[in-house]
């Protein structure tokens, strides 16, 4: 009976030290991308918004040149598109890596400064887009003059004035460009919330559970 004893507790100290082995292990693959769970929805989004409004910028410059480029928010689409891009190489590259490698952190660090600017970014060309949209619901009216549409703010002729060229006609300037703008401003307001939303979500990754450890 004594000779048996100490195997006993020794297979009784293998059978308590096993759970703790295997919680250990399962927390560490599952901080390996280092993002909040419910980040791939946001890293989507995005991509998704960066390119959308990427690419109605790009049309709206290759079809109406005139516009300036502040109503053209192409610099505030890259920001966001390239902010979900290095996300996405960054959990990819996390789950890789069983150590935190240099080129983890500054990939992450690109990403949340991407992510911090584009916050800036979309909320100024949503604001320059409102502006615009402004303007054409309050020209007094608009006429067409060669190759494009000369829009005035009032009666006097001597008043502010726009042009937009190369158009068909006004009618263009009325109905597709006010989509456009539209179409633009909205997508950088959704942008701006999606890229808060995933900031705060990086910052959770990296402090929110430090309460719950000690």
């Amino acid at each position: 009976m004594s000779a048996q004893l100490p195997r006993s507790r020794s297979e009784c100290t293998i059978k308590v030290k096993l759970p703790n082995s295997i919680h250990v292990q399962g927390g560490s693959n599952k901080g390996n991308c280092g993002l909040s769970v419910s980040s791939p929805e946001l890293r989507s989004m995005l991509i998704l918004l960066g390119a959308l409004i990427t690419g109605v910028s790009a049309y709206v410059h290759i079809i109406i040149p005139a516009i300036r480029m502040r109503e053209k928010p192409l610099w505030a689409g890259v920001p966001l598109l390239l902010a979900g891009l290095s996300s996405v190489f960054f959990c990819v590259k996390g789950k890789k890596d069983e150590e935190v490698s240099l080129s983890l952190v500054v990939v992450k660090t690109a990403c949340s400064i991407l992510s911090a600017i584009s916050i800036f970014l979309c909320v100024t060309a949503a604001v320059f887009c409102g502006i615009h949209i402004g303007h054409l619901f309050t020209y007094a009216y608009c006429e067409h003059v060669d190759n494009g549409c000369l829009c005035h703010h009032s009666q006097d002729q001597s008043a502010r004035t726009f042009l937009y060229s190369p158009v068909e006609d006004c009618h263009f300037v009325y109905l597709h460009v006010k989509i456009f703008i539209i179409a633009s401003g909205s997508l950088c307001v959704v942008g701006s919330l999606v890229a808060f939303s995933f900031v705060i979500h990086i910052w959770k990754s990296r402090y929110g559970n430090i309460a719950g450890g000690v």
